[in-house]
């Protein structure tokens, strides 16, 4: 089961501006119509860029963190433009050695954790009820790997 879509182009994530933000009754207006996913989404895209503009320097984090590199945002951006509409969004953010780390966490015994270092490959450490653990690497080039895939489909 490989997920394939129409990819966002990764310039796109450079040249937004800073987060706008959606105010709550707008929030609820989408998801009580079913349109909060694009919202979502966009919203996870601007704070893609964001994290990009924030740790672009080496030291970002004040204890020698390298710079997030360019390839892994664009690695960042198009995994969440691939990311089923059935599937919740994760949570994103910067890794010390300059890649972007996405999580999915129910509660403390089903978390995924996905690092993207711009290699084309992704690193992927999950928990599911407390007690499976699995962890791998994949080829990432335009699809989401099946084993991923179906990892993610347990976090709905």
């Amino acid at each position: 089961m490989l997920l394939t879509m129409q990819a966002t182009p990764c310039f796109d994530i450079i040249r937004t501006p800073q987060s706008a933000s959606i105010d709550t009754t707008t929030i609820e207006y989408l998801e009580r119509f079913g349109l909060a996913e694009s919202e979502t989404r966009q919203e996870l895209m601007a704070e893609l860029a964001d994290i990009y503009r924030d740790c672009l320097a080496p030291g970002w984090d004040g204890y020698g963190a390298k710079s997030v590199e360019h390839s892994a945002v664009c690695e960042a951006d198009l995994f969440i433009s691939l990311i089923p509409s059935f599937a919740p969004l994760p949570y994103i953010s910067a890794t010390p050695s300059g890649g972007i780390a996405l999580e999915w966490r129910k509660d403390r015994d089903n978390i995924l954790m996905l690092t993207l270092t711009g290699k084309q490959q992704l690193a992927y450490a999950a928990v599911l009820n407390g007690r499976r653990r699995m962890h791998g690497t994949e080829l990432f080039i335009d699809e989401i790997p099946e084993i991923v895939a179906k990892l993610i489909s347990n976090f709905k």
